[in-house]
């Protein structure tokens, strides 16, 4: 058990190294052929995606024979919908008290980023909203973390503020609204992390949740565009 337990954490260390750092180094060697910025990210986040999922494919694996085998239909559309509906009610609610608090705010800054990349190419966005944040970022988040972390609450917590933290590595620090743009991410990721936990730490269940929690806004940004 010693020994698995090192290995799982020595996983997981590796797992955020590259996720810290595979981007830089793929985008630079990209660039020695020329490629365009946007080309070499996708690249770049195709090739994370492709070896996190390699990764843990016998979880991914495992927990979709759990899912198939001992949720019911009915169960598994109840259970999907009634956590997006928690998080976007959370939103809803912490949009609300910022409001009174700081009225009007300018859009944060990885927002905004995903606008102008939708302007640029519809397919990475496309990919990096439906299909990098629903299976690697889950991967990444919850189920790397989750292996090394065995006390429930202490997992919801570390989870969420890595997540966090990860978001807003480059962000302005001198943006007097940082704290709001950062607990807005912190309340989705605690829920999904709460979820996790409530649905026997099942990655598979997981990532449809967040998938159709990320559905929405991506579909309403196509029609809006």
């Amino acid at each position: 058990m010693l020994v698995k337990n090192k290995n799982l954490i020595l996983k997981t260390l590796i797992v955020f190294i590259c996720y810290l750092f595979y981007k830089n180094i793929i985008v630079y060697l990209c660039g020695i052929f020329n490629l365009g910025e946007i080309v070499s990210s996708f690249i770049a986040d195709l090739i994370f995606f492709l070896g996190v999922v390699i990764a843990y494919k016998e979880d991914i694996k495992s927990d979709f024979i759990d899912y198939i085998k001992n949720y019911k239909l009915k169960d598994k559309i109840f259970s999907i919908l009634k956590w997006v509906l928690i998080i976007f009610i959370a939103n809803i609610i912490m949009g609300f008290i910022s409001g009174l608090l700081f009225g009007d705010v300018e859009v944060d800054e990885n927002t905004t980023t995903l606008n102008s990349l939708f302007d640029i190419s519809f397919l990475y966005t496309a990919f990096l909203t439906l299909i990098f944040a629903t299976v690697a970022e889950i991967l990444v988040f919850q189920k790397s973390i989750r292996d090394v972390v065995d006390n429930k609450v202490a997992f919801v917590i570390v989870s969420s503020v890595i997540y966090t933290i990860m978001n807003f590595v480059y962000a302005d620090l001198t943006n007097v609204h940082l704290g709001m743009y950062m607990f807005m991410y912190f309340l989705p990721a605690l829920i999904l992390s709460i979820a996790y936990v409530r649905n026997k730490d099942n990655v598979f269940i997981l990532m449809f949740i967040k998938f159709v929690y990320n559905l929405i806004p991506f579909t309403i940004l196509v029609l809006g565009g």
